[in-house]
């Protein structure tokens, strides 16, 4: 990409405000956006122009923010541009554009971090115990912060063992998702091969444990994770949520609709049952957990993974929802990335430590945090956290 062009993000949507949010605002001078209703409004500030109207596109390098990646890939070749050298989408960019290499090695060995860190909590007291236990882990973790805010677009590279690909590889660490203030580290850390995040390849990690279990459901079907689990567990089940109209087990186009409140499958029908990062954006998360309680096996095993406020004991309600669904703001609302949706997904809970108590309240024998921490696998993130419960 030549310095002297100006960049154009190409999708005025949630993608596109992390985009802008986490230091492309500075750099970025206009977005595109086919929509008629969007054209001549600013976005971030930022003019939104309608790409017909553009007579200049050697001036400037586009990076496709969007999903719609080959519709809009191939409307740039109408106009006569090139892939990777006029235009390139978001994904490409992480895999493409040079990372710099750090010296990880170096830091490790000033701050005497540990290679590798797993171990279970049951409560908030716990938890801090372990964090007290390893100050260095927080001191390292904040060094490394510091680092990458110095390297140009904030975005640099972390050399590691990826437990996917079971080689070293280098992981991209950015500041997408986040306010700025730091990385949003179970978000972040991208294997250059595999495309997996932290977040992803611990939880892939931790099921090879269950690799001989028969029946297995995932909270989601048209995911990268999704499509790799379907090869280590031929018979895993997934769906989406495609909207309250259907009805639940409702397949279109290849995929399954279930709505986490109200599963339509048989009392105990899986070993396993897998939730990433999906409670936060339910509205009624106690009547979803009763919901897996239910057609888990006895003795099946529940893996979830939320973005988890670890200094509160209480989770705390941002959004309620009426028996007609009306949506009642406690606090501003917040979405989250979805695939299904360029508005993302609304966030009706920050959860604490609680949830703990709450799973074991549903009739879970047991309910724990598995925190990891590993310098070597690119697990960072004050001592990130993942819950595992069995019925």
């Amino acid at each position: 990409m030549e310095q002297t062009r100006k960049i154009a993000l190409w999708g005025a949507g949630i993608r596109c405000r992390q985009w802008l949010s986490s230091g492309f605002g500075e750099i970025a001078q206009i977005v595109l956006d086919n929509s008629a209703e969007k054209q001549n409004t600013f976005f971030e500030g930022i003019l939104v122009v309608n790409p017909e109207s553009m007579n200049n596109w050697k001036e400037y390098f586009v990076v496709i923010v969007s999903d719609h990646i080959e519709e809009i890939s191939n409307q740039l070749k109408m106009y006569g541009l090139t892939e990777y050298i006029d235009y390139i989408s978001y994904k490409d960019y992480y895999a493409n554009v040079p990372t710099q290499e750090v010296a990880i090695e170096t830091l490790k060995e000033l701050f005497s971090v540990p290679s590798e860190l797993v171990c279970k909590v049951e409560s908030k007291t716990e938890f801090e115990s372990i964090r007290m236990r390893y100050p260095k882990i927080t001191e390292f973790e904040n060094a490394l912060n510091s680092f990458y805010k110095k390297v140009p677009g904030k975005r640099g590279g972390y050399y590691g063992y990826c437990s996917h690909c079971r080689e070293k590889r280098m992981f991209t660490v950015d500041y997408l998702w986040t306010d700025g203030s730091e990385p949003a580290w179970r978000e972040t850390l991208f294997c250059q091969k595999c495309g997996f995040n932290s977040r992803m390849r611990f939880i892939l990690e931790r099921l090879e444990e269950d690799v001989g279990k028969r029946d297995i459901y995932i909270y989601e079907q048209i995911t990268t994770l999704y499509r790799e689990l379907k090869k280590k567990f031929p018979n895993l089940v997934g769906s989406e949520y495609l909207g309250e109209k259907l009805q639940g087990g409702t397949v279109l186009d290849g995929i399954m609709h279930q709505d986490a409140l109200n599963l339509r499958f048989a009392d105990c029908s899986f070993d396993v049952m897998i939730s990433c990062d999906v409670l936060e954006h339910v509205a009624d998360y106690k009547r979803a957990l009763c919901e897996t309680y239910r057609c888990l096996k006895d003795g099946g095993k529940f893996y979830l993974t939320i973005p988890i406020f670890k200094c509160n004991d209480e989770s705390r309600v941002r959004v309620k929802q009426d028996e007609t669904g009306e949506l009642q703001y406690l606090q501003p609302p917040i979405y989250h990335g979805n695939p299904l949706s360029s508005e993302g997904s609304l966030v009706f809970t920050d959860f604490g430590w609680d949830i703990l108590q709450e799973l074991r309240d549903i009739g879970f024998k047991q309910s724990y945090g598995v925190v990891h921490f590993s310098s070597e696998k690119g697990y960072l993130g004050d001592f990130p956290v993942i819950f595992e419960a069995v019925k």
